[in-house]
Parts: structure tokens; sequence; C-alpha cells
């Protein structure tokens, strides 16, 4: 389909990106479904994140071409900077976020990895978690059913694995029953993080253990 109007600019923002096929899978959903937009791959440094999300300043893709960064309508945020991408939001937005349907998925695990620009502020969200049981039945069959009562091991707590502990979460804020077992009826399930980076290890028990439950549930080994 052909358009009169220059497209949309929607992209990935990470260190690094150039492996991702979230480019080639965005443009052909764009493509399919008639929708005047693109999607590109932006390499922003840790220490660049700052300037990325608040100021308007241009920046390259990774084929070279300069964009400004007004200019991104929206992008999907992954490693390193999910947690860190909140801390900015949060605090340089306070007045002007609009969670978009955030639920428990931000709050609990600390990470975002979609924002969307809205107006004089931002929108945000974090789909792993969702994403996390989609793919556990997709791939392997199973429901949060079937896996009560079962310990279960979880490497690394970045973004990623934080949301994988908060896809067990309810909305509420209680350690989902189908894993956690019932209280009084039998041992409740564990959930085991293995990170051998201490600073992150140390970040992600500052974020859970702000929630007592997730105290009783969550061991890092």
């Amino acid at each position: 389909m052909k358009h009169s109007s220059s497209p949309q600019t929607y992209g990935l923002i990470g260190y690094p990106v150039k492996h991702s096929f979230s480019k080639a899978m965005h443009n052909a959903a764009f493509e399919r479904l008639g929708i005047n937009a693109r999607y590109e791959l932006f390499e922003v440094k840790p220490e660049k994140l700052e300037d990325f999300l608040l100021k308007d300043i241009e920046v390259k893709d990774i084929t070279g071409k300069p964009y400004r960064t007004s200019d991104i309508l929206g992008f999907n945020i992954t490693i390193p900077h999910k947690v860190r991408a909140r801390e900015i939001i949060e605090k340089n937005f306070s007045k002007n976020l609009a969670p978009i349907d955030v639920g428990s998925h931000v709050r609990i695990s600390g990470a975002v990895n979609t924002v969307k620009k809205m107006g004089d502020g931002v929108g945000y969200i974090n789909t792993d978690a969702k994403g996390f049981l989609s793919a556990l039945k997709e791939d392997l069959g199973l429901e949060p059913k079937d896996i009560k009562d079962k310990n279960m091991l979880i490497f690394g707590c970045g973004g990623a694995g934080r949301s994988v502990v908060d896809s067990f979460v309810d909305d509420d804020g209680t350690v989902r029953a189908v894993v956690a077992g019932l209280a009084g009826r039998g041992g409740l399930g564990k959930i085991y993080i293995y990170e051998p980076n201490k600073a992150a290890i140390d970040s992600a028990k500052e974020q859970f253990f702000k929630f007592s439950y997730l105290g009783e549930q969550v061991k890092f080994i």
C-alpha cells in the first residue's frame, strides 16, 4: 500500500541491538496491516540512555541514518536498559505518566519494555510477563496450573528475568496460588534465581523485597 505522507518512526533501543529480528518482524507487520510506519534499531549506550529519553537529540540507527529523538513516537526497550529506563521515566515524568494497563507488571518487576510518546508525557508498559506465559503455553503446552507447587529456576535477574517472576504474581500483589500452593496445605513452591552479577542481585533484591510476599518466595542462589 502506498502512502502520501512520511512514515511514523518506531524502534528498539538497547546495547547491542544489531542482532535483533525486531525490525524485520515489525516492518512486515506494518506492511501487512497497511500502517504507514517504519521500525528501526537504535544502539543506545548506557551513558546515553538518559539523553535519549529526556532530550531532543540526534541519534542514528544501525545503518547510520540520523533521526531526532522527538520524531521517534514509540520504542521497545531491551538489555541493558529495562530497569534504568523505568527509573528515569518515573523520576522525570511523574506528573505526565500515562501507564498503559500496567497492572503489577511494572510495579513489581521494576522494568519497562515498551514506551509510547503521549503529548507532554509518556505511556509505558512491560509485556514480558504476559509474553512468558504465552510462550509457556504455546511452546510447552503448559498452563500456570500445570506447575502448581513446583519449584522454578530462573537464570538471570535483569528486566526479563524479573518479569518472569512477575508473571507468577497476581495483579492484587499476591503470589499466584497455582504456583505457590495454598498456605497451610503443603509446601510452597519457590522461585530460585541464579545471577552471577552481584550488582544485579542487589538491585533485584531491593525491588522484590519491597513486597513481603516475594521475600518469602524468591531465593537468590
